[in-house]
């Protein structure tokens, strides 16, 4: 199978597993399904937390087949920081080289930035594992493609809440 053939039919199952929902089961359908498509371990949303700017808010966080609780994190030394920036960043192995938080969480990391229709960075949508990332060009593919749709549900999520666009 091709790189193309295989991010296409993952986009399609990535839609047939979220169609349904919306808001925070969205997030965890979209999440559970990535680990499951990708082999990565890790599949997480991620916004800047709106009253402590230094820290991350999981929106939602699978770990292979299981969803965590969402959780609050420092993003100091993070490459989940730097995406919050606006930059798309993968790495497919050795992340705590460049960012020393990531030692002894993860050793692959690939992630894009959830703009809002404005271009302003919502948050994050990030794959990780504890070893290397294969097919790192697959998972650039996929983010890119899944990086719109995510936006949105979290776009429409923050206004549901009444919680103002995270300032870029």
């Amino acid at each position: 199978m091709t790189e193309a053939e295989w991010v296409a039919r993952s986009y399609a199952a990535l839609g047939e597993a979220t169609a349904a929902f919306r808001g925070a089961k969205f997030f965890v359908a979209e999440m559970l399904c990535l680990t499951r498509l990708t082999g990565a371990r890790y599949a997480f949303v991620t916004v800047r937390d709106s009253q402590h700017a230094a820290q991350g808010y999981s929106l939602a966080f699978a770990d292979g087949a299981n969803p965590r609780t969402p959780f609050h994190y420092d993003l100091a030394n993070t490459p989940c920081n730097a995406v919050l920036s606006g930059n798309a960043i993968s790495l497919p192995c050795d992340v705590s080289q460049q960012f020393p938080a990531a030692r002894g969480i993860y050793s692959g990391y690939c992630a894009q930035p959830l703009h809002d229709e404005h271009g302003a960075v919502l948050g994050i949508i990030a794959l990780a594992d504890d070893k290397a990332l294969g097919h790192v060009e697959r998972l650039e593919a996929l983010l890119r493609l899944l990086a719109g749709r995510t936006a949105a549900e979290l776009e429409c999520q923050l206004n549901r809440r009444g919680i103002a666009a995270p300032a870029s």
